[in-house]
């Protein structure tokens, strides 16, 4: 379950498929990858560096929600018109 804003839309995608919201300046995007593991803090930079083309790996933390454990992989980009841009991958 993903809870949001409500003055926040949902832009594209649905069950079982990659989401996106938007809202207050700031865009939520949601996917998964069955059978992915990122089993340490070089794998979960890997991941966003060949995920999102020219970011750049600000920091890599280990998270804990619940049970389950993983990291958080802050980093920066430049988009397509030019505009410096950051983003926050929870892996």
């Amino acid at each position: 379950m993903i809870r949001y804003p409500s003055a926040w839309t949902l832009d594209d995608g649905g069950p079982g498929r990659p989401t996106s919201f938007s809202g207050d300046d700031a865009v939520l995007r949601v996917e998964s990858g069955a059978g992915v593991s990122i089993a340490d803090e070089a794998a979960a930079r890997a991941w966003v560096e060949a995920s999102r083309a020219g970011a750049t790996v600000v920091s890599v933390k280990p998270v804990t929600r619940g049970d389950q454990s993983g990291f958080a992989v802050a980093y920066s980009y430049t988009d397509t018109d030019g505009n410096p841009q950051s983003g926050l991958a929870l892996l």
